[in-house]
């Protein structure tokens, strides 16, 4: 029986992709594309081993979940170790006891050095945090960045008023999306992103996602993304990849609909 990667390279064979599309589409260099074919899993980076093999068999048309699941067998086979036949010889002799020390008591001479030595080094401790406090806490002349604009992790969030002053719209396209209710989203990123995002009649709330991760949503009427940038972002409805999506350094706004169900991608550029 082939291994579970040879199947497929068959399968994307098959349906006559190149590599070289799919590296276009998922930003996933070629040399990790061809690796995952070869079964070659220890050259791909760590993190990205699950979410690169994920996007991959999404573009050629195969099951993502059967394909992590049967990742995680071949992994699990190969870092098998045989157990030793018979077990180790525990009838050694046990290592003699050390003899008891004596305790010997301290001189008062002693006990008093180190009672001084502990009272200056406490006074120091004290002495260090106030001078961290009136750097760190109350040096009001310190400029900060409203909370809005960032997160804790230093992402910048695209802000609605730095779209209408900063920006223009570089490139618009409406698709229907032949999908049905229960929607389901997903965003996956292989470069870090921070975006805002708006599900139904909720709040807009502004969320930051590291390098590898991925975030799911469901809807019932609307959900809008306002991201940062489309590098390196894949983004799926139900399963779906949304290839009106493509690499962008600037921020798109990205619409989901219902009635017909229909998306509507926002690519912009900053004002010259």
């Amino acid at each position: 029986m082939e291994p579970f990667y040879t199947e497929l390279k068959n399968l994307r064979e098959r349906q006559n992709i190149e590599l070289a599309e799919i590296q276009n589409r998922t930003k996933i260099d070629q040399k990790f594309l061809a690796a995952i074919e070869n079964g070659q899993f220890d050259v791909l980076p760590l993190p990205y081993i699950r979410l690169f093999l994920r996007a991959y068999v999404t573009e050629i048309g195969g099951n993502p979940d059967e394909a992590l699941t049967q990742l995680e067998h071949y992994l699990s086979d190969r870092e098998e170790t045989p157990l030793p036949e018979t077990p180790p010889d525990i009838s050694e002799t046990p290592a003699p006891v050390s003899e008891e020390k004596s305790i010997i008591p301290r001189s008062p001479k002693k006990l008093r050095s180190n009672l001084a030595k502990s009272a200056v080094l406490l006074v120091v401790w004290i002495f260090a945090l106030i001078i961290i406090r009136k750097i760190f806490v109350e040096d009001k002349s310190v400029t900060t960045t409203p909370a809005a604009q960032f997160l804790t992790n230093g992402v910048e969030i695209v802000t609605e008023d730095q779209i209408r002053s900063d920006f223009v719209v570089f490139s618009s396209r409406d698709e229907v999306l032949d999908v049905s209710a229960p929607f389901s989203v997903k965003i996956v990123c292989t470069n870090p992103i921070g975006y805002r995002v708006t599900q139904d009649t909720l709040p807009t709330i502004p969320v930051s996602l590291p390098a590898g991760d991925q975030q799911t949503y469901s809807f019932e009427k609307s959900l809008e993304f306002l991201l940062n940038h489309s590098d390196g972002i894949m983004i799926y409805i139900n399963g779906e990849i949304i290839r009106s999506l493509y690499s962008h350094p600037y921020p798109v706004r990205v619409s989901f609909t219902t009635n017909p169900t229909k998306i509507t991608v926002k690519h912009y550029t900053p004002i010259s």
